[in-house]
């Protein structure tokens, strides 16, 4: 996985708790496309729904 620097860098002392949260849900849906991939490749593309809330709800299982 390849993540911008400034995606993912938390100061302890300066960041707020929020931020650390968006960088743990950008982790985990990365992680989820990642594993996921075409797994669930839907026959039409105006099905992606499909993929797509599935890589949301485990992004937000993690």
């Amino acid at each position: 996985m390849v993540f911008r620097e400034t995606d993912i860098i938390y100061d302890e002392e300066l960041d707020p708790v929020a931020r650390k949260m968006r960088i743990a849900r950008l982790i985990a849906r990365r992680m989820t496309q990642k594993y996921i991939g075409n797994l669930l490749n839907p026959p039409y593309w105006f099905h992606q729904w499909l993929n797509e809330g599935f890589i949301v709800y485990l992004q937000e299982y993690i």
